[in-house]
C-alpha cells in the first residue's frame, strides 16, 4: 500500500505539486492514493457531527477507541489519514471531487482530534504547512511557537489575511524576521493597504500603546527592536517610508523599552 506522507514529502523537495511530479517520482498515482479507504470518508463525517455535537464531552481514550474502531490503529495510519485530508484539501480549489461537505474545516479536525504524537511530529507538521501555511492555525501551540516552522507557514501561506502569522505564538511571533516575511506574503496575496496597515497595527494610542487589532500585547516592540525591520518595511514599499521619518512608526520609549529587555519576556 503506498504511503502517501512519504510520497508527499518527497515530492515538496523540488517545490512543485501536481499529479505528474506525484506520478513520476513516486510511481504511485495521486488520484488513487487519495481514495478514501475503508471508513475513512465515514470517520470524516463521523469526527465532523462529533465537534459540532460536544467536543468537550469526549476525552482522549475516547477519541483513539473511536478512530481505532473506525480503521486509524496506529500512528502511521493516522499520519497518511490526516495527510490525505490536508491535500485533499489542498486541491479542492482547483478538482470539485476532492471538495468536502460544506462547513467541514480540516484544521479544526486535526486539532481537536490529532492525537498528542502526531501534533509533537515537527516533521509532519513541515510537510503539510508546505502545501499551504495557513493550515499551521490548526496544529499545537508547540507548533505555532517554532520560529522556523512559522516562517515556512507564512512563505506557503495564500490565504489573503495571511492567517498563518496571526495565529503564532512566542518566539515564532517576536520574530521579526517572520513579522517582515508576514508583510510581504500580505503584499504578494492581496492589495498592500499601508494606511490599514498603520491603523490596525502601527498606529499608538495616548499611552503609547499599539493597536491590538490583530497583535496584542505591544508585541510590535520586538520587530521594531530590530533596525533590519524597518528597513525591510521601506525595501517593501517606499510609502513606509513617510511613516518612518514622521515617527509614526516607532518603538516605544526608551524607559519601556529597556523594561522590555529586561523582562525577557515572550508574548503569548
Amino acid at each position: 500500500m503506498s504511503n502517501l506522507y512519504e510520497n508527499l514529502v518527497k515530492v515538496l523537495k523540488i517545490g512543485i505539486f501536481n499529479d505528474t511530479y506525484y506520478q513520476a517520482m513516486t510511481q504511485s498515482r495521486l488520484e488513487e492514493d487519495l481514495e478514501y479507504k475503508n471508513l475513512e470518508e465515514g470517520l470524516v463525517a463521523y469526527l465532523f457531527n462529533l465537534e459540532n455535537a460536544n467536543i468537550s464531552g469526549y476525552n482522549k481514550k475516547n477519541i483513539y477507541d473511536i478512530k481505532n474502531r473506525l480503521g486509524i490503529t496506529n500512528i502511521y495510519e493516522e499520519k497518511n489519514f490526516f495527510t490525505k485530508l490536508f491535500v485533499r484539501d489542498f486541491l479542492s480549489s482547483s478538482n470539485s471531487e476532492y471538495e468536502f461537505r460544506e462547513g467541514i474545516d480540516i484544521r479544526s479536525i486535526y486539532k481537536h482530534f490529532a492525537s498528542d504524537e502526531l501534533k509533537k511530529d515537527l516533521s509532519f507538521a513541515e510537510a503539510i504547512v508546505t502545501l499551504n501555511g495557513k493550515y499551521i492555525t490548526g496544529m499545537s501551540e508547540q507548533v505555532r511557537s517554532n520560529e522556523n516552522l512559522m516562517l515556512i507557514a507564512i512563505k506557503h501561506d495564500y490565504s489573503k489575511e495571511v492567517e498563518s502569522f496571526l495565529s503564532a505564538k512566542g518566539e515564532a511571533l517576536i520574530s521579526s524576521k517572520n513579522a517582515l516575511e508576514y508583510f510581504k506574503r500580505k503584499k504578494d496575496n492581496s492589495y498592500l493597504s499601508l494606511f490599514q496597515i498603520y491603523e490596525d497595527i502601527f498606529k499608538k494610542d495616548e499611552n503609547d500603546n499599539f493597536p491590538n487589532t490583530l497583535f496584542q500585547n505591544n508585541v510590535q516592540n520586538y520587530w521594531l527592536m530590530d533596525s533590519d525591520f524597518l528597513t525591510g518595511l521601506a525595501k517593501l514599499d517606499v510609502g513606509f517610508i513617510n511613516y518612518i521619518v514622521e515617527g509614526k512608526i516607532s518603538l516605544t520609549p526608551d524607559s519601556v523599552r529597556k523594561k522590555i529587555k529586561e523582562k525577557g519576556k515572550y508574548y503569548e
